[in-house]
C-alpha cells in the first residue's frame, strides 16, 4: 500500500514543476514578441526592408494633332457659335524589351538584437535590358512628336543605393532622371532607326526576403523574351519565397551557390526570389523547450522510478522534487542566457549545469555508480537530447515518437516478468497473533 501512496507526490511534483515551465515559456514568448515588433522598425530603418526590385517600363509617346469643335455663347450676338481649333491628344503604349540580362548578388549578414535574429543582406543588383527600334506599325500614321520613356522603380524609397547608375546607349543618364512618385523617368526624343539599350545597377541592402519580377506590372501574366538572371550566394542554405519560379540550372561552390533563370520565351506572371536563411530564434527555442519539458522530465522521472523500483533503492519524494528544480534550471537559465551568449553556448552552460546538478544530488542519495551510470544516461538523453531536436525543424516531433516508443519498449523488456501484484502488495498480516486467526466461516 505504501508504494501506491508514495506516487502521488511525485505526480504531485510533476504538475507542479509544469505549470512552473509553462508560465515560462509564456514569459520568453512576450519577451520575444516584443522585441520583435519594437526592433522591427529600427531595423528596417537602419538596414532596409525585404526588398522586391520590378523590371524597367519602357513606354512610346506621341500626339496626333486632331480638330476638335465646341459650341460657345457669343455675349455680343447673344447666339451660340461654332468654335473650331487643333488640339494635340497624346498617346502612349508599352513595349516590352526583346532580350533582359540580370545579375544578383546576395551576401547575407545577420544581426542579432535581444533575442532576435535578423537576416540580413546586401544586394549586388545590374540589369541590361534591349529594345529594338519602334515598328512604325505601333503608332498612328499621323504621329508627332514621338518620345521614348524609361520609367525605372527601385524596391523602396526610403532604401539606400550605392554606386547607383542609369546608362542609355552607353550614355550616364543618372542626373538627368527625374523622379516622380517614386520613380525614375526618363524621356527623350525617339529615333525611329534606333533602339535603346538600357542598364542600371545599384548596391543595397534588405532584410529576410529578395525577390525580381521580370514583369513592370505585378501578379499579371505577361510574355518574357531571351530572359537570363544570374544570382549569386554566399551561403548554402537556399530557399525560394512561395509562388516563385524555380532555377533552370543550380551550381554549388565553395562559398555558396550559382543560380541561373534563362528562358527563349516564357508566359508568366511569377516572380524570381531567394529567402535568407533563418538562423534558430533564441526566444522561440527557449519557449519551446519550455513548453515541452514536461514531457522529457516525465520520460525521465518514469524510467527513475522503475529503475530505483528494480534495484530496491529508496527516492523520496522530496528527491524528485529537487530532480525537478534540477531540470527546470536548464530552461530558466537557457531563458536569461540566451540573449547574452550565442544560442550554442547558452544551451551548453544550461544543460551541463543541469546534468552536474541531477548527477552529483544523486551520488549523495544512492550511489556514485547508479548517478554516473543509468541516470547521466538518462538525463543526456531526455534533456539534452531532447531539446538538440528542437534545433532542427520539422523533425522535433518525430525525434520525441521515436524517443517515446523506444522507452516504452525499453521498459516493457525490463519489467515483463515482474509480478506487479506481489511488489506492490506490501507485507501481509502477522499470523503469528492469535487475534488475526482466521476463523471458519
Amino acid at each position: 500500500m505504501q508504494a501506491r501512496i508514495r506516487i502521488w507526490p511525485i505526480i504531485g511534483i510533476f504538475m507542479l514543476v509544469s505549470v512552473a515551465w509553462i508560465a515560462l515559456s509564456g514569459t520568453m514568448l512576450a519577451r520575444t514578441t516584443s522585441q520583435e515588433s519594437s526592433l522591427e522598425g529600427s531595423v528596417g530603418s537602419l538596414w532596409g526592408r525585404p526588398q522586391t526590385q520590378a523590371s524597367p517600363t519602357f513606354i512610346v509617346h506621341w500626339t496626333v494633332r486632331s480638330k476638335k469643335e465646341t459650341v460657345v455663347y457669343n455675349s455680343q450676338t447673344k447666339a451660340q457659335e461654332k468654335k473650331t481649333e487643333w488640339v494635340d491628344v497624346p498617346y502612349e503604349r508599352k513595349v516590352e524589351p526583346v532580350s533582359a540580362d540580370v545579375r544578383s548578388g546576395l551576401a547575407l549578414d545577420e544581426r542579432r538584437k535581444g533575442l532576435v535574429w535578423f537576416p540580413l543582406y546586401t544586394v549586388d543588383f545590374s540589369g541590361r535590358y534591349i529594345v529594338d527600334p519602334i515598328n512604325p506599325e505601333l503608332l498612328d500614321k499621323a504621329a508627332e512628336n514621338v518620345e521614348f520613356e524609361i520609367v525605372t522603380r527601385l524596391p523602396s524609397g526610403d532604401g539606400t543605393y550605392d554606386g547607383f547608375e542609369l546608362e542609355l546607349n552607353g550614355k550616364d543618364i543618372s542626373v538627368k532622371a527625374e523622379r516622380q512618385n517614386g520613380a525614375l523617368r526618363y524621356r527623350y526624343a525617339l529615333d525611329k532607326e534606333k533602339g535603346a539599350d538600357f542598364m542600371f545597377s545599384y548596391v543595397s541592402r534588405g532584410v529576410a526576403v529578395w525577390n525580381y519580377q521580370p514583369l513592370s506590372v505585378s501578379q499579371e501574366a505577361g510574355l518574357i523574351e531571351n530572359f537570363q538572371l544570374r544570382m549569386t550566394t554566399d551561403f548554402h542554405a537556399i530557399d525560394f519565397p512561395g509562388g516563385t519560379m524555380s532555377p533552370s540550372t543550380k551550381e554549388r561552390t565553395d562559398e555558396g551557390w550559382i543560380l541561373n533563370w534563362a528562358f527563349d520565351r516564357i508566359m508568366t506572371g511569377q516572380n524570381i526570389g531567394m529567402v535568407m536563411p533563418q538562423r534558430v530564434q533564441p526566444g522561440h527555442l527557449g519557449a519551446k523547450l519550455s513548453a515541452s519539458a514536461p514531457i522529457s522530465l516525465g520520460f525521465f522521472t518514469v524510467v527513475l522510478y522503475v529503475l530505483s523500483f528494480l534495484r530496491g533503492h529508496r527516492i523520496h519524494p522530496i528527491h524528485y522534487m529537487f530532480i525537478g528544480a534540477s531540470f527546470f534550471s536548464f530552461h530558466l537559465l537557457f531563458a536569461y542566457t540566451a540573449d547574452h551568449l550565442p544560442v550554442e553556448w547558452a544551451f551548453a552552460l544550461a544543460s551541463g549545469t543541469s546534468v552536474v546538478l541531477v548527477v552529483s544530488y544523486l551520488r549523495l542519495v544512492i550511489s556514485s555508480r547508479f548517478a554516473f551510470g543509468p541516470v547521466a544516461i538518462a538525463q543526456m538523453i531526455y534533456v539534452v537530447g531532447f531539446s538538440v531536436a528542437h534545433f532542427f525543424e520539422g523533425f522535433t516531433g518525430l525525434s520525441i515518437t521515436v524517443l517515446g516508443i523506444t522507452t516504452l519498449f525499453w521498459l516493457m523488456q525490463i519489467t515483463g516478468k515482474i509480478d506487479w501484484y506481489e511488489k506492490t502488495a506490501g507485507p501481509g498480516p502477522d499470523l503469528s497473533n492469535p487475534e488475526l486467526e482466521a476463523t471458519p466461516s
